[in-house]
């Protein structure tokens, strides 16, 4: 089955119309997954937002405004197809919903998410849900700190004694 094809089954399984707003979408978030799963971690494309889905459409061309985009992006969460997260007040990134438990750690600087697994985390997770008497339905965690492009790089020795943000004239 192609990737085309399997886009279109997968729009069928969950009763919507194959348009080509839906299918481009799918098909950028597909490939642009594809290649970060190739790149590996802190390749940064597994996420994505609707800026920047918008932008790809524009570069290939694709007739579509941003509202439309937005409302694809809404449709997909709704059906399962993409899951939402919130890292801040106003950023929402989307991701292909691959069925895989996973927390983010988010960098406070440039923005970039990457995805963990952590089994002993994900036992806690759960049975603090049943200690507290939930079902758990879903989860999401995000942490913060810096990626290694933009954590601060740690002080030689003759830069220790120098007064922060102070230079010699």
């Amino acid at each position: 089955m192609t990737a085309k094809q399997e886009i279109l089954a997968e729009l069928d399984r969950v009763n919507m119309r194959a348009t080509v707003p839906r299918v481009k979408l799918l098909e950028i978030m597909r490939h642009d997954a594809g290649l970060a799963e190739k790149k590996g971690p802190g390749a940064g494309a597994r996420h994505f937002t609707v800026d920047y889905l918008f932008k790809r459409m524009m570069d290939l061309k694709v007739d579509v405004g941003l509202a439309t985009v937005y409302r694809v992006a809404q449709q997909f969460t709704e059906v399962g197809i993409l899951k939402e997260a919130r890292f801040d007040n106003d950023r929402v990134v989307y991701e292909l919903n691959d069925g895989r438990q996973h927390d983010h750690i988010v960098c406070l600087n440039c923005g970039a998410v990457d995805e963990f697994f952590d089994p002993t985390l994900a036992a806690r997770q759960n049975a603090m849900a049943e200690q507290l008497g939930y079902m758990l339905a879903g989860h999401q965690m995000a942490l913060y700190g810096y990626c290694s492009m933009c954590r601060p790089k740690p002080m030689n020795s003759a830069q220790k004694g120098k007064p922060a943000g102070r230079e010699k004239r």
